[in-house]
């Protein structure tokens, strides 16, 4: 069926005459009437009869006027939606964090966005540095965002969102409390540490390697920084934390930080995306909320 034909029938019948569709098309009124016998003989039914001056649908050119309205409408809304698509207001979003991020950066980005972007989709999954660097090469996420000082390939691309500084705590109380002290008067307590893959595991074993000393007691092993973090916080051990994690705890005196001398210990909150790569439309908003959120 020619579709250009059968628009400009729909358009004389919304108008109500050739000479107002030929206006509301910027085409001639031979045309028109051209494209109509022409939709006509391709039909073969006869879709207008004369009425007086004017002209009246057939019952066939009535019912076919009601399945292009359908089909127009349709056409229409696919149009929106791929504006909408294309704009980044629609479609899904998958992003990978860290622990640290995931739990206390991300879900106020995630927020923040789906209020100025309602019907977009998002899935934030989490783990470890080296799962959010091989989702991104798989294509199983779009956007990761790491707290991590591992090395990231030369395929990956990243941008700086902010520095974390780091501290090392202990139960309120205890002997090193509020000290400043050398990372070997550590060693003797018992170590609150998550397993591979994490960057402050990684942080405590370079400390370790740097100064050819080893933790005189097994680190006990969690799951999340804030597992550990609660261990010390009940009274026992000493863990290295973010300084946001460890803050509601410090207001409600539940720990100390103990200094090192002459260290700071920070890492960098990185968005890391696929080299090269484009990211759909919606993808990109979300990639630049995050980068003015920073």
């Amino acid at each position: 069926m020619n579709l250009h034909a059968l628009r400009q029938f729909t358009s004389v019948v919304q108008t109500g005459s050739v000479t107002n569709a030929a206006k509301a098309l910027h085409i001639s009124q031979p045309a028109i009437t051209m494209q109509i016998r022409n939709l006509e003989k391709e039909l073969g039914v006869t879709l207008f009869r004369a009425k007086g001056r004017g002209i009246q649908l057939t019952d066939a050119g009535e019912f076919i006027y009601q399945e292009a309205r359908k089909l127009f409408s349709v056409e229409e809304e696919v149009e929106r939606k791929i504006e909408q698509y294309t704009n980044g207001v629609t479609g899904k979003v998958r992003l990978f964090a860290t622990n640290f991020p995931a739990s206390y950066l991300v879900p106020g980005w995630i927020a923040g966005f789906k209020n100025l972007y309602p019907s977009v989709d998002i899935d934030l999954s989490s783990g470890h540095t080296e799962r959010a660097i091989e989702k991104l090469k798989t294509y199983e996420v779009d956007i990761a965002i790491i707290a991590s000082h591992f090395p990231i390939p030369d395929d990956i691309e990243t941008t700086s969102l902010l520095k974390d500084e780091l501290s090392f705590i202990v139960p309120k109380n205890h002997p090193l409390a509020s000290g400043v002290v050398e990372f070997n008067d550590l060693t003797d307590e018992t170590f609150i540490l998550r397993g591979e893959g994490s960057s402050t595991k990684a942080l405590v074993e370079s400390l370790c390697r740097v100064r050819q000393i080893r933790l005189k007691k097994e680190p006990v092993k969690v799951e999340r920084m804030e597992e550990a973090v609660k261990i010390v916080a009940s009274g026992y051990g000493i863990t290295l934390a973010p300084t946001l994690v460890i803050a509601p705890y410090l207001e409600e005196e539940q720990i100390d930080i103990v200094q090192l001398k002459d260290v700071q210990i920070s890492r960098e909150i990185k968005l890391c995306l696929r080299k090269g790569d484009s990211l759909a439309p919606v993808a990109g908003n979300l990639r630049d909320f995050i980068l003015q959120e920073k």
